[in-house]
């Protein structure tokens, strides 16, 4: 092959390709050299000539004709004429001191977001611990690239790491750029005051909405650390905790049904709990019947309707307070036992959850986050390396 078409084909502005060997386990490996003869000095910036030292380096770059490539050149030392001091050339393709070329490294990381670590260790021919190595410095460098410093508005949610553990994480995020800000390692109070604490004061001063779902850690300590920001419970948490209580309901009235009633309602789950305005005919058909075999659930059914209908109405939080209120009296004058507990949920938390109505602002991209979460969850490096998790979410969910 041609070496002139060949260092095209290589595209690195520093190195001139002047051999190159194939070697038994099928990789090419390109004898380079430097294209110049001076470096700068790091130390004062100044132009040097005077290599007093040279350390033959090999380095693996991005493959060529589908074969692992290595680049084998000398390694520079440099006398500074300026400033008398000695320093190794720094490379604009190749990290100080690095067995791989920038892009290669780029390549690995961009591998490793696609799949498992053992994976891309395997294809590579590359040891576990380095392909490791490689992603943890990419992806480090790729969040502190993209951390929004001063967010008006930030989401607090806690994830589950294992499904019937009780091992969280909580994840903070900017549901206005749309990116995560950070990952922390558990949901206790101190851990997120920690957090807080080493925020610059802009930044905390600059936070202007919490958006939390009912946790009384997430509240208190926004209270405490970010006391200008107005604080919002997630609407779809809300909702959540009343269809929980309206399961309960229908699973009661089930349970104590008789056989002809019992085997109607069987399979009513979801009708009960979808919006009305999404069902589809023959829910709808379906939805109609149930309301017939039981009015208990008729009635359960409208109140859930019309909570969710004072949400996506467009008022005030003034308006709505009233509305809700209406609303909590028919639910003591008619509603099902269940829904009691919910109205006391409401009323230890009325103030934060009617803030919606000031921002409409809810944790639903927060929420979204759980499912590109599990889907990283599976290819991670495992748990007992929480900072690649974290890394992990940082550089993939936006």
């Amino acid at each position: 092959m041609d070496l002139v078409h060949l260092t095209k084909l290589l595209g690195l502005p520093e190195f001139v390709v002047t051999a190159y060997t194939f070697q038994e386990d099928s990789s090419i490996l390109l004898d380079v050299k430097h294209r110049h003869k001076v470096a700068v000095c790091p130390e004062c910036e100044r132009v040097s000539s005077e290599v007093f030292e040279y350390e033959e380096r090999i380095v693996r770059d991005c493959s060529v004709f589908d074969r692992h490539c290595y680049l084998r050149f000398q390694g520079r030392r440099f006398s500074c004429g300026c400033c008398g001091k000695p320093f190794t050339e720094r490379l604009q393709s190749i990290g100080f001191n690095s067995g791989y070329t920038k892009r290669y490294e780029e390549r690995v990381f961009q591998l490793c977001r696609e799949n498992t670590v053992a994976h891309v260790s395997q294809t590579e021919a590359l040891g576990y611990e380095a392909v490791e190595g490689i992603y943890t410095r990419q992806a480090g460098e790729a969040a502190a690239a993209r951390r929004v410093l001063f967010p008006r508005v930030i989401s607090i949610d806690e994830i589950s790491l294992k499904k019937g553990h009780k091992h969280f994480v909580t994840v903070i995020s900017a549901p206005e750029e749309g990116c995560v800000i950070d990952v922390l390692a558990d949901r206790k109070k101190k851990t997120l005051e920690a957090w807080f604490d080493a925020l610059p004061e802009a930044a905390r001063q600059g936070i202007q909405v919490v958006c939390i779902d009912m946790c009384e850690i997430f509240r208190d300590v926004a209270r405490e650390k970010a006391p200008q920001a107005e604080i919002v419970i997630d609407r779809f948490h809300v909702m959540k905790n009343l269809q929980e209580g309206i399961d309960a309901t229908r699973r009661a009235i089930q349970r104590e049904a008789e056989e002809p009633q019992r085997q109607d309602l069987k399979g009513c789950r979801w009708v009960i709990l979808k919006s009305k305005d999404s069902l589809k005919p023959e829910e709808e058909e379906r939805l109609a019947h149930l309301y017939e075999v039981s009015p208990e659930l008729k009635v359960c059914h409208e109140l859930k309707e019309e909570f969710r209908s004072l949400f996506n109405a467009e008022q005030d939080a003034e308006t709505a307070s009233q509305k809700l209120s209406a609303w909590e009296e028919r639910v003591k004058e008619s509603g099902p036992e269940k829904l009691q507990k919910f109205l006391t949920t409401l009323a230890n938390w009325r103030e934060w959850i009617l803030n919606y109505f000031h921002e409409r602002i809810t944790n639903g991209f927060a929420e979204g986050l759980n499912n590109r979460i599990k889907l990283i969850k599976r290819r991670a490096f495992g748990y007992t390396n929480l900072e690649h998790f974290r890394l992990r979410i940082l550089t993939e969910c936006v």
